[in-house]
């Protein structure tokens, strides 16, 4: 059984997402899917708009359209990669094929999402972007931090199998029982990475 992810807004986060599409009806589809949630949603049908929505707005993630006419998703890749604090970038397409995945990942792109839009994948991925960005942006905000941007775990969709997805989930929830602590997100890590191994060599055992 696939285990449930933790929404960003589970701890009263100020979600926001900036959609990049020539097409209105990925922005449409995606205010259906995350309306419910609360999470403030930009749109820009081209990187111009986009980068000026960035200027104006503090935005954690940015869903992509892979054909961004006479542009691409890699220029809004090369157009933030010089913000301090630049947020995690998904690439939308209809044709996900392996090589779209790879170059994606490789470049440095968070995760992929097929259209039509599943709900599911949308708040899965959406989520677990907005919480690594918002997790660097704490930890970038704090002086003197023993956490530099560098050493923060930001995973992609090569990471993504339902064991990391279940160790993510328990990992955030430590995290929010601790009143969410600035800088220590990998102590949830390395207990939820514990207690999971744990459960499983038990179950393993059991069986």
């Amino acid at each position: 059984m696939r285990q449930p992810i933790a929404l960003a807004t589970d701890a009263g986060h100020n979600v926001s997402i900036l959609s990049v599409t020539p097409y209105e009806d990925d922005h449409f589809w995606l205010q259906q899917i995350i309306g419910h949630a609360k999470w403030a949603l930009y749109k820009a049908d081209r990187v111009a708009s986009a980068l000026t929505v960035l200027r104006q707005h503090e935005v954690g993630v940015i869903l992509s359209e892979n054909d961004l006419r006479p542009h691409s998703w890699t220029d809004i890749l090369d157009a933030i990669h010089h913000l301090q604090d630049a947020p995690a970038v998904i690439v939308t397409s209809r044709l996900a094929d392996d090589q779209l995945w790879t170059e994606a990942l490789n470049l440095g792109a968070y995760d992929v999402l097929s259209k039509p839009f599943n709900q599911e994948d949308v708040l899965r991925s959406v989520s677990l972007a907005w919480l690594n960005w918002h997790r660097r942006h704490e930890i970038a905000a704090v002086p003197n931090s023993s956490l530099s941007k560098q050493s923060v775990r930001i995973p992609n969709r090569t990471e993504l199998s339902v064991g990391y997805e279940t160790v993510e989930a328990m990992a955030y929830q430590l995290w929010l029982l601790r009143r969410c602590p600035v800088g220590s997100d990998q102590e949830d890590w390395y207990k939820a990475e514990a207690e999971l191994t744990g459960q499983h060599q038990a179950s393993q055992h059991a069986a």
